[in-house]
């Protein structure tokens, strides 16, 4: 199962190889970082396991929301068309926290994912893009979702209230020096934050999965952990330090098949 929106930072290109490493004898997954979901959709439901799905966008967490639980108004609510000026008043209204209903700040902000340059709710997609066909299929995430618990809180108190021995976590955290290009909340991931992350998941008594960008400062910060590297296609803006091929790794706390 896909993801139905995109997101800075998605695992479209890693969630197979991340699947892969769950173990079986796993009896709660919680993603820590959720983002568009691209592991939870993928890996599918497994009988008796506790599934979270958290992030620290409130926005986002209201829109999972708003399809577990109200899915049919919210498919109402959607927009299907493309425009630039209710983009622009969509954006303003999300941004300055205009009053609205949870309905229409999840059809408000599913609308901006969709119709926006690289998923990134703020600049205008210029090519032609279509809301319908998603809006459509909206019911079969709210059946994935039905026994997911859908959190909105900070990584170290999540992971804190659901660790134990059973437990797998997958952590998808903003990758260093990249901070800027994500959504609101994450853009202000500093590196305090990657220290602290380290620290919380060196205390748990569950296992975990950490996805990052393969640099010296993440390879420092993990040393003595086990490290496998991966590459795709660069899908960030392009720079001196952003070429074709971005390196990756994933971390684990235990040993990889």
């Amino acid at each position: 199962m896909r993801s139905f929106i995109g997101w800075v930072g998605g695992k479209s290109h890693l969630k197979n190889q991340i699947i892969s490493l769950i173990p079986g004898d796993c009896e709660r997954y919680i993603e820590v970082c959720g983002g568009a979901g691209w592991v939870l959709f993928g890996k599918g439901k497994i009988k008796g396991q506790m599934e979270v799905f958290n992030d620290i966008d409130s926005d986002l967490i209201n829109l999972y929301k708003q399809i577990k639980y109200n899915c049919s108004a919210l498919q109402k609510e959607v927009d299907w068309i493309q425009s630039r000026e209710l983009f622009s008043q969509y954006r303003y209204e999300i941004e300055q926290q205009i009053e609205l209903t949870d309905i229409q700040r999840a059809a408000r902000y599913l609308y901006l994912i969709k119709c926006s340059f690289g998923s990134n709710r703020y600049s205008f997609a210029t090519a032609p893009k279509t809301i319908d066909n998603i809006v459509s299929e909206l019911p079969k995430y709210k059946e994935r979702l039905k026994s997911v618990i859908v959190e909105n809180r900070d990584f170290e108190d999540l992971i804190k209230t659901y660790d134990r021995e059973s437990a797998l976590f997958y952590v998808d955290p903003p990758y260093v020096a990249s901070e800027r290009y994500y959504n609101r909340n994450y853009s202000k991931f500093n590196k305090d934050d990657h220290i602290r992350l380290n620290a919380v998941l060196k205390g748990i008594k569950g296992r975990f999965i950490l996805s990052y960008n393969d640099c010296d400062f993440i390879r420092d910060l993990y040393k003595g952990y086990n490290i496998k590297c991966v590459s795709r296609q660069n899908l960030l803006p392009a720079t001196a330090e952003n070429r074709a091929e971005f390196k990756e790794v994933i971390i684990t706390n235990f040993v990889m098949n």
